[in-house]
């Protein structure tokens, strides 16, 4: 990707410095690129020039409509704080400037060059606006502003506070950017400077670790968890190191036999039985506290695998697509069929980006890994379901590529209850060649899950016989 910000601009916007990331071969114009050491500098780059202190030096240098790449080589530099790569800016910023750009399957590529594996956010407004507030005020404490200083860099922005009235009745986004500087502020983190606190904890939790792994060992597992959509550190369960998410109920349980196999503990029934016996054994041991169940694993190739696979689980299963749902409609009129269709595109939305999840991304027969060209064929017709539980649940959709998609949805395949593609007569050999359904194909995971949904399709939808 290449970062950008938008050329175009004026003073007297809502917003002056408008900075994101663009893929490779883009026509530019009317922004313009600059360039990044790395993916990773790309993205805390493109979080620091949004931020509300950078964009107010812009506009106070912006004579016209064009914020040109003279005036840009003139706006503040990086803070001297960013140049210590292990101070606790790093950790606050990046997680947050991560959220906040890798929100569609498109930047995939972007976010594995910052070292990230896991599937991308979920766009949710309300949460966008509290990480922008919370990255806001970090810039304020890292560039020096105090909080007088920061509430009057606000103040310069009328066209953010005169919606924010309007819709709100306050200036929301000042008093919740000054929230965050105080909470900062107490913190300890005026400059955010790097605190000895919590790699003394991890040392000391390391110390106490009664497993077979060696340190650096272990710092490979909390590598796993937190590529793999497991971002909170919840502390040691006797030998077990545990991690929660801040985007899924499930939490994971870490350790290992001495010399012997890891163990991956999870605290949810359903998302230890939809677990691919691929990914380790089940173990039948004592588990810790809070979890139902554990798999058993030779390496660290498979644990990153288990933890990804548990993470999409947890996001997707039965009921998790419904409450998302239910969160990011519950405001919307139904009265007419218009507003009756917005709601329904809403849940497709909710429901391809659940497929897209629960399938990594690939078509579930042949692989085919272009999010653009994969369909989230619903089983049961979305018209046919009794509820929106059925609409919504993962089980009742499999991810597939374009021909497959029109085949299925036609009537001319089917799945039967062992994953494999089951063909209509009506199809003849000539047609089949052409499909590619000449040789036996199958779906790459387990469809016992969705039996109850295939069933209603072969006695509803397949046309068995010529």
């Amino acid at each position: 990707v290449t970062p950008v910000y938008r050329d175009y601009t004026s003073a007297t916007n809502e917003r002056t410095l408008i900075a994101s990331l663009l893929p490779n071969g883009v026509p530019m114009q009317p922004l313009n690129g600059f360039d990044a050491a790395s993916a990773v500098d790309a993205l805390l780059t493109v979080a620091r020039l949004n931020a509300f202190v950078v964009d107010y030096a812009a506009r106070l240098k912006t004579p016209d409509i064009h914020l040109n790449v003279t005036i840009f080589n003139q706006l503040p530099g990086e803070p001297l704080a960013m140049a210590d790569v292990s101070a606790d800016w790093r950790s606050f910023v990046f997680p947050r400037a991560l959220e906040m750009l890798f929100v569609s399957w498109d930047m995939q590529t972007f976010a594995r060059d910052c070292g990230v594996l896991t599937a991308p956010f979920r766009w949710d407004e309300d949460r966008r606006f509290i990480l922008r507030c919370e990255l806001d005020a970090a810039f304020f404490h890292m560039y020096g502003l105090s909080r007088s200083e920061a509430a009057y860099v606000m103040d310069a922005f009328p066209i953010v506070r005169e919606h924010d009235e309007e819709r709100f009745g306050t200036f929301r986004t000042k008093i919740t950017i000054l929230g965050a500087y105080d909470a900062l502020l107490a913190l300890n983190w005026i400059r955010l400077r790097p605190t000895p606190a919590l790699p003394t904890e991890r040392r000391e939790r390391r110390a106490r670790m009664k497993t077979g792994l060696a340190a650096a060992s272990i710092a490979r597992l909390e590598k796993a968890a937190l590529d793999n959509g497991f971002d909170r550190e919840l502390g040691g369960h006797g030998d077990w190191l545990s991690y929660g998410s801040s985007f899924s109920p499930l939490k994971v349980l870490l350790t290992s036999l001495l010399g012997a196999d890891i163990l991956v503990a999870v605290s949810r029934r359903n998302v230890a039985d939809a677990l691919e016996p691929r990914l380790g054994a089940e173990w039948l041991g004592l588990l810790p506290g809070g979890a139902v169940a554990a798999r058993a694993v030779p390496d660290f190739a498979t644990v990153e695998r288990l933890l990804r696979r548990c993470y999409q689980l947890s996001r997707t299963l039965p009921d998790e697509l419904l409450h998302e749902f239910e969160k990011k409609t519950s405001g919307l009129p139904r009265t007419t069929e218009v507003e009756r269709l917005v709601v329904q595109r809403v849940g497709q939305e909710i429901f391809r980006d659940g497929l897209l999840e629960y399938w990594d991304g690939r078509c579930a027969v042949t692989g085919l890994a272009i999010p653009a060209l994969l369909r989230a064929s619903h089983i049961k017709r979305w018209a046919d379901c009794e509820a929106d539980a059925e609409r919504l649940d993962v089980f009742n959709g499999i991810l597939l590529a374009p021909h497959l998609d029109a085949l299925f949805d036609a009537g001319f395949v089917t799945f039967g209850s062992d994953g494999e593609i089951i063909v209509s007569g009506t199809l003849d050999v000539p047609s089949r060649r052409t499909m590619g359904l000449e040789n036996p194909l199958r779906a790459s995971r387990s469809l016992l899950g969705h039996e109850r949904y295939l069933a209603w399709h072969r006695q509803k939808l397949f046309k068995a016989e010529a």
